[in-house]
């Protein structure tokens, strides 16, 4: 491949001191929109092009990445009335259309189009919907161009006609009604940019006959997250307002009632509503409990010592919803779920039993219903829809299987695990060929995230099925910062415990290449968000492990993720400079952006959208400038840029193709070993 001559970056003579230590930020104008700054992206989109015209087999990489995407959809569905309600893709949309069917019809077969997403205009995407409780309106959030600022409709479901005028400035929000006739959701403030920080979070009911908005809570004091849900009889409303992406408040109050009880004063742990069973309300949190628990706390009584365990912690992470009155707790662990059903009482009821070990997402309708609906997938399994009767069997009913391009049943998932730097054992999915010599090493795909307590679940897609079907292993750890193991494992990689996260990637891959499945120029390194941080911290850690790194959307300047977006609340996660001169010096330490140096980097292909207002993506601009400008060595080093995209949500079909085909392009570009 050629080698090119890397942009020149605009840059400035600009430092900030911190506790008397001086940081320079040559980069810093990447972070404002100019003549500059638009010179240079043009000038890096140009170097990318050229690169990727020389990569023989892109068009027959994005054609079979276009293929084995061509599949069937049909999201779990809701019931609402005499209807199910789900989004449906039958391929190749860009976006999937909100479809419905009769309770007693095939989705597959017997659905129709509701709202189709091109109504709302080019780059639009329905984001989520909620249907009033007689299915009389239905009400949908819509996302353009990949933002997380959403616009609120409501329309008629006999008519499909808007019934209010539309509502901006909605982010982060829930969806859910009282009744028939309120709406309610979240919305922040005017903004005059979508790259604003996002302070006072309000929640606001909307009632459909009058047309009118009222601030339900959050006036009094700001929340930068405010989530409000109406119980089922229409009795309590529940609030959970938050200052960070970790722990919330608990707010409730009878609707006939003006004034909220304060049920959680303390902003330390997570709580969810899930249900109000005769005066009592009952929550799923992490309080007293780091692999969460389910407890029923009194309305009229509601000092802590009133407050009964209904679902014990029992040391096993999970998560709860509700359907039908029941309890459904979906247990995790490396290979997947299981799910149990309880009363509200906590009793058991029975075991759900599950097509095989995988990830299931689901169990959540009203309690008036006798069915739920979940979907079911793994590693090497494509999504299916699955009806469960609440009180017969415990054997679910397929309802729908996605048919995809590939043979999926000549590919197995193994569990291994390896020692992290300080012991910790880490466990790891490790999916491949069922008659894979495993004396023979294999281009490796290692893909991590580590953070927010998120479990990355064992799941299809398709950039996943191209690699293991062009002769790759792909290989995803469990890495602290996760909550494979609950919000112990959680909380082992968050602040100064950060480093685990890294250290535990960075020994994920010296297991690999020890025990001979890959070597150092085989093994590629891919990350999103938080992974991307992960992709970048090891990158400059440890450059001499890696062949290939494919960070996206990646969190890169450690001292300024605070000044953007949302990025304030992520301090409860990573700490911030601002706490003390040690976690500054923590943050500084691994700061991707901060600690590249003259090094003899592998090939990495960064990729960020210009309209992410997750994280932004001079995040992306900067740590691009940074390896370009002190790479001695002479793999490529490109980022890639889309105009219309955000920070992935709601990306359309055609952007994810070409963004997958892309990234697996160039890593056989650099790669060998890689049949396309």
């Amino acid at each position: 491949m050629p080698i090119f001559n890397y942009p020149e970056p605009p840059t400035e003579e600009i430092s900030d001191s911190y506790y008397s230590t001086s940081v320079v930020d040559p980069y810093r104008s990447l972070e404002e929109d100019s003549h500059a700054r638009r010179d240079w992206l043009a000038a890096q989109e140009e170097l990318t092009e050229r690169y990727y015209d020389e990569i023989h087999c892109l068009d027959s990489v994005e054609k079979r990445v276009k293929t084995l995407r061509d599949y069937e959809r049909i999201y779990r569905p809701h019931r609402a009335g005499q209807y199910l309600y789900f989004f449906r893709n039958t391929g190749l949309e860009d976006q999937a259309s909100l479809c419905r069917c009769l309770v007693e019809e095939d989705p597959a077969e017997e659905s129709s189009v509701v709202l189709d997403p091109s109504r709302f205009g080019d780059e639009a995407a329905i984001s989520r919907f909620a249907v009033s409780k007689a299915g009389r309106y239905l009400a949908c959030t819509v996302s353009r161009d990949g933002s997380d600022w959403e616009t609120l409709h409501v329309f008629n479901t006999s008519t499909k006609e808007e019934v209010i005028d539309p509502i901006e400035n909605v982010k982060f929000s829930g969806l859910s009604w009282c009744g028939d006739t309120t709406v309610l959701f979240s919305k922040y403030d005017e903004s005059s940019s979508h790259f604003d920080t996002t302070e006072q979070h309000l929640l606001h009911g909307l009632d459909i006959a009058s047309g009118e908005t009222n601030v339900l809570f959050g006036k009094s004091e700001e929340y930068r997250f405010v989530n409000g849900v109406v119980s089922e009889d229409d009795e309590f409303l529940v609030v959970t307002p938050a200052q960070t992406t970790h722990g919330t408040k608990v707010y409730a109050r009878r609707l006939d009632e003006d004034e909220f009880t304060v049920l959680v004063e303390e902003e330390d742990e997570e709580f969810s509503f899930l249900a109000h069973d005769n005066g009592h309300l009952l929550f799923e949190t992490t309080y007293e409990a780091p692999n969460t628990r389910v407890v029923s706390i009194p309305y009229d009584n509601a000092d802590e010592s009133n407050w009964d365990t209904v679902i014990d912690d029992d040391g096993k992470p999970k998560t709860v919803s509700t359907a039908g009155g029941y309890l459904f707790v979906r247990y995790i662990d490396a290979e997947g779920h299981t799910v149990s059903q309880y009363r509200f009482d906590g009793s058991h009821v029975k075991d759900v039993v599950l097509p095989g070990d995988g990830y299931v997402s689901g169990f959540s309708e009203r309690e008036a219903t006798k069915t739920t609906y979940f979907t079911f997938s793994n590693h090497t399994t494509p999504p299916s829809l699955y009806e469960y009767s609440i009180d017969d069997s415990e054997n679910p009913e397929k309802l729908f299987q996605s048919n995809v391009a590939w043979d999926y049943k000549d590919y197995v998932s193994t569990q291994l695990t390896c020692r992290s730097a300080d012991g910790t054992e880490i466990p790891m999915t490790m999916t491949h060929r069922s008659d894979w010599d495993q004396d023979d090493p294999k281009p490796l795909l290692l893909r991590g995230y580590g953070g927010f307590g998120v479990t990355s679940p064992p799941y299809y897609d398709t950039l996943k099925a191209a690699w293991l079907e062009s002769g790759g292993v792909f290989v995803e750890p469990s890495l602290r910062g996760g909550g494979l193991r609950g919000e112990d494992w959680h909380e082992a990689g968050m602040k100064q415990s950060k480093q685990n996260t890294f250290d535990d990637f960075i020994a994920t891959a010296e297991y690999l290449i020890d025990e001979g499945y890959a070597t150092t120029d085989s093994l590629a390194i891919t990350g999103a968000s938080n992974g991307g941080l992960l992709v970048g911290a090891v990158l400059t850690q440890r450059p001499d492990l890696f062949g290939v790194a494919l960070p996206r959307a990646g969190v890169f300047d450690m001292l300024r993720y605070e000044h953007a977006t949302v990025g304030a609340a992520w301090s409860v996660e990573y700490g911030s400079p601002d706490d003390s001169q040690d976690m500054f010096e923590y943050l500084l330490s691994y700061s991707p952006v901060h600690n590249v140096e003259n090094e003899d980097y592998p090939a990495v292909r960064l990729y960020t959208a210009e309209n992410d207002d997750r994280v932004a993506p001079w995040h992306t601009y900067k740590f691009t400038a940074a390896l370009q400008e002190h790479s001695n060595g002479d793999a490529p080093i490109i980022l890639e840029t889309h105009e219309t995209s955000g920070h992935g949500a709601f990306r359309s079909t055609q952007k994810q193709v070409e963004e997958q085909a892309h990234r697996l392009a160039f890593a056989v570009s650099i790669i060998d070993g890689l049949d396309t």
